[in-house]
């Protein structure tokens, strides 16, 4: 199938313990993107009777869709004809989700702290989508479904960030600790094709949210949240750079070379002209927020989340849609308002170059931390990132 139908699956089986079972014949299902999980798990039920967890990535050709293999563990003997498995390598940034038992163990943590609070599991857990960045499941429970995300090291400090906000436009946290939270179902509908005036209302909240951290960046350092300011930003974006130096030309490096040395001396403007560091959500588009018609009633995902200067969240309009020059200019508006003393489309022009080269540092910093074989989600990413960067000095 292609990006239009989904994906052609083979699962490599394994059981508990992690020992190779054999690979499932192909077959077909719905949605190209290879981080959705519940669309395998239930084409495996329906075409073998196979009830399964995917655990993690192992083969793919070009993203989305097309010919994917997973590892799963099957939850029962599977009762159909199995080719040979491959040799399964280890890998020591494996992750614990993406291991045979690494989810029941989540979940049981889950099923555990639902009990505590007088809601216990109604229903089967339901995986949604794993992938180096989470795994996500919906637990139908007392009172209300409720959702159980797991992230990685990178990401743990998701759940203190969340209790420290401490606000009603963030997602209900029913139990968290390093790494895992466990949240109630928000009503509403993901914001992907929000409009204008909704994306705004979202980031309203995320202003007012950000301008209430000022002068709280060891509270943030103290939650977990990585520290980006603007030495540590440049070495990231340093390192990304070098990385990725032999995909460019003479001139290209000479102008990469450029950027990278502006970013503190940017930053240090910045912040002289009235906007200090807080924290950078990381990934404030619209999909990551939940709406009833125009209004935003959470924003969500907060795993991206730096101590850094707030005005690089900036950056995703461009990214996510790059028409929405009203948004821009909103959001410049609110950041106005937030700080009538500085002096914001100035210190815009400081922040704007930085957003590329901010995201090859993010991207790079996953392809460092995570196995090779799930590189493929994000391998192309850094260099495409200062491509855009140099083409936009």
């Amino acid at each position: 199938m292609g990006t239009d139908g989904g994906r052609t699956v083979q699962l490599v089986l394994v059981d508990r313990s992690g020992l190779p079972l054999g690979v499932t014949p192909a077959f077909d299902v719905e949605l190209p993107w290879w981080q959705e999980a519940g669309p395998v798990v239930r084409g495996a039920r329906r075409a073998f009777g196979l009830d399964v967890v995917v655990l993690r990535l192992l083969e793919a050709g070009s993203w989305p869709g097309g010919k994917v293999t997973y590892v799963a563990e099957a939850l029962s003997p599977p009762a159909i004809p199995l080719a040979p498995a491959p040799v399964l390598d280890e890998q020591p940034l494996r992750l614990t989700y993406a291991r045979a038992g690494g989810p029941a163990a989540d979940i049981a943590w889950a099923d555990d702290h639902l009990a505590r609070i007088g809601r216990p599991r109604t229903g089967p857990a339901e995986q949604v989508r794993t992938w180096n960045l989470s795994s996500l499941w919906r637990l139908p429970a007392a009172g209300g479904p409720t959702w159980l995300k797991v992230v990685p090291p990178f990401f743990a400090h998701e759940p203190a960030l969340i209790r420290l906000l401490d606000d009603p436009v963030l997602p209900p946290l029913l139990a968290g600790e390093p790494g895992r939270s466990l949240l109630e179902e928000v009503a509403g509908t993901d914001g992907y094709e929000a409009s204008s005036a909704a994306w705004l209302d979202q980031l309203s909240h995320l202003v007012r949210l950000q301008r209430s951290t000022f002068g709280r960046t060891d509270e943030l350092l103290s939650a977990g949240l990585p520290d980006r300011r603007a030495a540590p930003l440049a070495a990231r974006i340093e390192r990304a750079a070098g990385v990725a130096r032999p995909a460019f030309d003479a001139p290209e490096r000479a102008a990469l070379d450029a950027l990278v040395l502006s970013v503190e001396p940017r930053l240090a403007r910045a912040a002289a002209l009235g906007v200090p560091d807080g924290f950078v959500h990381g990934d404030a588009h619209p999909g990551n927020a939940r709406f009833t018609a125009d209004t935003c009633v959470a924003l969500l995902d907060w795993g991206d989340a730096v101590v850094g200067n707030p005005l690089l969240d900036l950056s995703v309009v461009a990214a996510f849609r790059p028409e929405a020059d009203e948004v821009l200019t909103g959001w410049l508006e609110l950041w106005q308002a937030a700080l009538p003393a500085a002096d914001i489309s100035a210190a815009w022009a400081e922040v704007r170059p930085l957003g590329n080269l901010r995201a090859a540092a993010v991207f790079q910093g996953f392809l460092d931390a995570i196995e090779p074989a799930e590189r493929r989600y994000h391998e192309s990413d850094p260099v495409a990132a200062l491509r855009r960067a140099i083409a936009e000095a």
